[in-house]
This record gives structure tokens, C-alpha cells and sequence, in this order.
């Protein structure tokens, strides 16, 4: 907060005026001049209030038909908040002069984010980070918040924006990255969109990664895609979509990556996809779907959808399994399919590699039978 300035040593009335309103001036004190020697009809002055118990600033304007000032702007007092003046004792105003400027419309608080304001010659809450409420009663929605970063000119990249979890100490944990977006009568969501190019070079890409475990244990850090719930609509659908590609360029990759275990002991992290449940409609989607390739008539693969599990890499430990569960159906109706779709004029090729030629110890297993596939029982 700048300097409010110093209380003038010639002009202090008095006033009795009660409550929180505009105060009514009651006269100068004896040698003193009045505000209305001094101030023309709506000036703008910063004055101080005070009597034996409270002291405010105040930003206000003057009323010379009334002879009064209002209490626009409070910007201290020692209470922490407006001052509700009792009826009985007199309170001394005096214009504060040296003042730097004006002040912010909304007082910042701890933990707030400052931007120099020049309407305001002062550093005052940023909007862009921390969004206003809307006012109480109004209906409007709350002012929305945008981390924007600089455009570049010419052949110059944008300016990144980063969002950096705060360093650790000597024996604590990082800080946390946080996304959140509150329920409500319809659920928001949460975007994570790379740019496109518009010339020959890749579009932008979203990486989602966990941090490293540095110590000698513990585990490293997860990273979690779920899918909103619902109560009586259908879950929210997770989707991840490569970037298309330009002109003969591939489109861009989905990848998933659970984190390895790149020393000692311990075992590889899951990788989930958590569509949203639903309390009474469909639950959510999740989709993988891969780039199609060469559009309009134009040669090209289509991308590959790959998931594979962890490999034991240690003297010993399981490799790590892929599990499809088919969800069950509930009052009478079947339970889910699993559906291997092959476009038309297309044959599916189904390729298992590896199967064991001795039947596995296992129900439903496969196995290869001198080129028979055979499923346990």
C-alpha cells in the first residue's frame, strides 16, 4: 500500500455522525480551517477519522451542498474492517496530504497475487489470477481467470506459462500441483489443449508427468486421469486424441507411461484410465483412439493404439499384467461385450505371440496346441 500521507495542519472538522454512513461535518476545530475552504464539490480526498478508540482511512468524495464526504473506499483501520461509529463522542477529520496516488478498489489480502495497477498508482489484487466473486443477489457468474502467456512477433515463440509446485526442503515433499474445478449442477471440466501449427513445424504437445522419487525409497509420484462422476446424468467420458498432422506429417501420439523402477527393488506403477460413474445414467467413457492416416485420398498408416505392460527387469518379480474387464450388467440386462471393430473391406489379424505350447495351470488360459489355440478350462 503506498503512503497514505500525513494529516494536514490546517484543515480538521469535527463530526458525530453514527453508524457506517457518509460522515455529515460538524465545523472546524478552533484554528482550523473547514474542507469546504479548501475542497471544491466532488473532489476526491483521502482523509483519516479517528477519536480515542478508532482510527480509519478513508478514500472519499467531497459534498459541498451537504458538507459532508463519503466512505467509498476504506484502505485501513484498526478494527480490520469498516468501523460502525457509536452515537455518543465526537470524531476529528483531517485531509491526509502527500498522499501517492489512489488505491486499490479491492485491499489485497495474504497470499494474493500484486500487478502494478497505474489507474490506481498502486499493486493491487490481479484479477487475471484470482477472479472477483459476483456480487451477492446479482445471479451473474464469477469473473473468469486467464494465465495468458506474451504473443511473440515475427519469427519469436510465445511466452510459456509455468506452474511450478513449490522446491522441497531438506526432508519434505514437493508441493503439489492442484487442478480443480468445484461440483455443481453441471460439472465443469478440465482442459489441456496443445496448440497447432500452422506452418511445417509439430503442434504443441500436453505432457502430464509425475514427479521422481530422488531418495533411497518411496514412491514415485502418480498421475491420475479420472473422469468426473454423476448423480443423474451419465458419467463424464475420458478421451485422449493425438494432434492431427499437417501436410504428409504424422498426427501426434497418445502415450501413457506408468513410472519404472530405475534402481533397486519395488514395483512398476499402474497406468490408469478412470472413466466417471454414474448414480442413475450411463457411466462414463474412456477412449484411446488413435490418428487416421492419410486424409483425402493421401498414403498414410493409421496410428497405433499399443498398451503394454511393465517387464520384471530385477533378478526377480512378475511382469505386469493387462487386465479388460467387462463391466456387469445389473436388473436382467447382459453384461458389456468386448468388441474388436474392423472397418469395412478390412479383415481382423489377430497376432499372439509367444503362447505357451503346454496348457498354463490356469483356467481360461491360452495356449498353443501344435498351432491350435486351446483355452483352458
Amino acid at each position: 500500500m503506498p503512503d497514505p500521507g500525513a494529516a494536514s495542519a490546517a484543515v480538521a472538522e469535527v463530526s458525530t455522525t453514527a453508524g457506517t454512513g457518509d460522515f455529515v461535518l460538524g465545523g472546524a476545530l478552533p484554528g482550523m480551517f473547514r474542507f469546504g475552504d479548501f475542497y471544491a464539490d466532488g473532489d476526491t480526498i483521502t482523509y483519516a477519522v479517528s477519536d480515542t478508540s478508532y482510527t480509519e482511512i478513508i478514500q472519499g468524495v467531497y459534498d459541498a451542498t451537504y458538507d459532508s464526504l463519503s466512505r467509498t473506499t476504506l484502505i485501513f483501520s484498526n478494527t480490520g474492517s469498516a468501523i460502525s461509529w457509536p452515537a455518543a463522542n465526537q470524531r476529528i477529520i483531517r485531509p491526509l496530504v502527500g498522499a501517492t496516488g489512489a488505491f486499490c478498489a479491492t485491499a489485497p489480502v495474504d497470499g494474493q497475487v500484486l500487478v502494478w495497477q497505474g489507474a490506481d498508482n498502486d499493486w493491487c489484487p490481479d484479477q487475471r489470477v484470482i477472479g472477483p466473486d459476483a456480487s451477492a443477489g446479482s445471479g451473474l457468474s464469477g469473473r473468469a481467470v486467464t494465465l495468458t502467456g506474451g504473443a511473440g512477433d515475427g519469427v519469436g515463440n510465445g511466452g510459456k506459462v509455468n506452474i511450478t509446485g513449490g522446491v522441497a526442503g531438506a526432508t519434505g515433499g514437493t508441493g503439489d500441483i492442484i487442478l480443480t474445478v468445484p461440483d455443481g449442477h453441471g460439472g465443469g471440466g478440465v482442459f489441456a489443449q496443445a496448440g497447432a501449427s500452422s506452418g511445417t513445424s509439430a503442434g504443441g504437445f500436453v505432457v502430464l508427468s509425475a514427479g521422481a522419487n530422488t531418495g533411497l525409497g518411496g514412491i514415485g509420484g502418480g498421475v491420475t486421469l479420472n473422469a468426473g462422476n454423476s448423480t443423474n446424468g451419465t458419467g463424464g467420458s475420458l478421451e485422449m486424441f493425438g494432434g492431427q498432422g499437417g501436410n504428409s506429417s504424422d498426427g501426434g501420439e497418445v502415450r501413457i507411461f506408468a513410472g519404472d523402477v530405475v534402481s533397486g527393488s519395488g514395483n512398476g506403477g499402474p497406468a490408469l484410465l478412470n472413466a466417471g460413474s454414474s448414480n442413475n445414467a450411463d457411466g462414463g467413457s474412456a477412449t484411446l483412439k488413435a490418428g487416421s492416416g492419410g486424409l483425402s485420398g493421401s498414403a498414410g498408416a493409421g496410428g497405433a493404439v499399443s498398451i503394454e505392460a511393465g517387464s520384471a527387469d530385477g533378478s526377480s518379480g512378475n511382469g505386469g499384467s493387462i487386465a479388460l474387464t467387462i463391466g456387469a450388467g445389473a436388473g436382467g440386462d447382459p453384461d458389456g461385450q468386448l468388441l474388436i471393430n474392423v472397418t469395412a473391406g478390412g479383415a481382423p489379424i489377430i497376432v499372439i505371440p509367444n503362447l505357451p505350447t503346454s496348457a498354463p495351470a490356469v483356467s481360461h488360459a491360452l495356449w498353443n496346441n501344435a498351432g491350435v489355440i486351446n483355452i483352458t478350462p
